[in-house]
């Protein structure tokens, strides 16, 4: 790609060269006929009245010599402004791999930066003028299509993968007349426009998606990325934007060459927000690890250690029952006391029973030292978990299982759990007496759903625009930090995952958890 750049930089500038110190009509035009906005300010073009999207006169009244600081300044200036582009969203695209987005914000840099280079032939008039509308075209589905991706991908775009077609079906509808009519200068000034228009959609469409991750993000780090990015594009964006208004529009005389420089404020900026927001991220990533393997270890040590105990206890549970057996039937004794010592009997197995399961919990849950992906039951983790919060939900929540089948997923166990013990958690926390939660799987061959819904209080729409915020909770304090659907939401991210809630006021909540099958 960056050779095919290469190439049309050489090509445009050797065929414009060849117009240094030849005559010229003062001004520059398409070879349709149409007044260019490419010029320096001393041409005579402007100064007689000439405007971008007028007819050349047939017989210039003014001509001039196009000197070399002419070439420098309509020529050399947009077509390196457009090589450093594309160097730039390359370097984007290499340096940062995991940027949402990172193939059309990879041909958005290369259309662009391709259409700065291939301005100046296309204003002197020369054979490249179809594959710089081309590219001109493209420009707006592929910024649409960026914005769609980046920084947070919407749900409901997520599970329908053909909107991402739209702005490329709709740039191909302007292409087809754009191109075929461009000989018919007095139509094709019209479908410009409506080519123009498209372009300030997209470039408002982007600030709009910009301006909402920057108000209700998923992620807090996408809010970093996005607040910084929003101010570079109001600079990267606006003042070229408003160039292009006034000439495309206004039908004022500005030379849109000079602006050409201030494309690059797009992708230094955008650098520049996702290494801030990176780092953010990676901050944030660092201390909850610590937390995790400090926490991880802790229960390994606690389970070990009750676990020697426990073994003893339940060990010796079954010859007691056989020695007490026996006693009984030697003994003389009639009344109610041995079917008082047989009923605690089963009360100490039970809870014996009940201890065992806690601490093969405890232990499936503690190794912090895991970063290999295994195939596991999402089943069996959603029953782990809520054998470990059984002591929340006994006797006032009923628990409800919906499950079918589902394939096993690549995953690693202990984060798996950490995401099902939050959201249960929630779930229970959110019942304040009785009630119950239900919880349900599905498959259909791409998408692993799992619903928990509840009876509880529900949330107010401020709560859940709120829910995923780092440090946000609604519970008193001492009894919640409010990191955990946090982590959970960027654990659910890291496998591909959609996060989704749904809450009424006094009629409980569900949370749908999506899963890509292969993540």
């Amino acid at each position: 790609m960056l050779l095919i750049s290469l190439g049309l930089f050489v090509s445009v500038l050797q065929s414009t060269s060849k117009k240094i110190d030849q005559p010229f009509p003062g001004y520059l035009k398409f070879e349709n006929g149409v007044v260019g906005a490419f010029y320096v300010s001393q041409w005579s073009g402007p100064k007689e009245g000439l405007t971008y999207h007028q007819l050349a006169p047939e017989n210039p009244t003014n001509t001039s010599t196009f000197t070399l600081r002419d070439f420098v300044l309509t020529c050399l200036l947009p077509a390196v402004s457009g090589l450093i582009f594309v160097l730039l969203g390359l370097s984007i695209f290499y340096y940062l791999p995991g940027v949402p987005g990172r193939y059309p914000l990879l041909w958005f840099h290369l259309l662009a930066g391709n259409y700065l280079i291939l301005c100046p032939d296309f204003h002197l008039a020369h054979q490249l003028s179809y594959l710089l509308i081309v590219c001109f075209v493209l420009i707006p589905a592929t910024v649409i299509h960026f914005a769609l991706l980046f920084p947070e991908e919407q749900l409901f775009v997520r599970k329908n993968q053909w909107v991402y077609a739209l702005s490329y079906v709709f740039s191909l509808l302007i292409a087809i007349p754009y191109i075929v009519l461009f000989h018919n200068p007095l139509v094709w000034m019209k479908i410009e426009y409506v080519a123009f228009c498209y372009m300030i959609f997209s470039y408002f469409f982007w600030l709009v998606r910009l301006g909402r991750t920057v108000q209700k993000p998923q992620l807090e780090f996408n809010r970093i990325i996005a607040h910084y990015i929003l101010l570079g594009q109001i600079v990267a964006f606006a003042i070229p934007l408003i160039v292009g208004v006034l000439i495309f529009l206004g039908m004022f005389s500005f030379p849109l060459n000079l602006a050409a420089p201030l494309a690059m404020l797009f992708p230094i900026s955008l650098f520049m927000g996702v290494v801030l927001g990176r780092l953010r991220q990676s901050q944030m990533q660092l201390v909850q690890s610590e937390k995790n393997a400090a926490l991880g270890n802790l229960l390994a040590g606690l389970a070990h250690e009750i676990n020697n105990p426990m073994t003893f206890i339940y060990s010796a549970m079954e010859p007691l029952k056989e020695m007490l057996a026996t006693i009984q039937n030697k003994s003389p004794t009639k009344d109610n006391t041995w079917n008082d010592v047989n009923e605690l009997m089963g009360v100490i197995e039970e809870g014996a029973t009940r201890s065992k399961d806690i601490i093969e919990s405890f232990r499936y849950f503690s190794h912090p030292e895991q970063k290999d992906r295994q195939s596991i039951n999402l089943h069996e983790v959603i029953d782990q978990s809520l054998r470990l919060l059984k002591p929340k939900c006994e006797n006032r929540i009923n628990i409800v299982r919906n499950y079918s089948e589902l394939p096993l997923f690549l995953c690693q166990s202990t984060e798996m759990g950490q995401v099902f013990i939050n959201l249960l958690s929630n779930a229970c926390y959110a019942i304040p007496k009785n009630g119950s939660i239900e919880v349900s799987t599905h498959f259909d061959s791409k998408w692993i759903e799992i619903s928990i819904r509840d009876t509880g209080t529900g949330m107010s729409k401020e709560v859940m625009n709120k829910m995923f915020d780092p440090f946000y909770t609604t519970k008193p304090q001492g009894d919640g930090t409010g990191l955990g659907l946090s982590i959970t939401l960027g654990i659910v991210k890291k496998y591909g995952g959609i996060l989704s809630a749904k809450s009424e006021i006094g009629k409980g909540t569900e949370i749908l958890l999506q899963l890509p099958v292969n993540p």
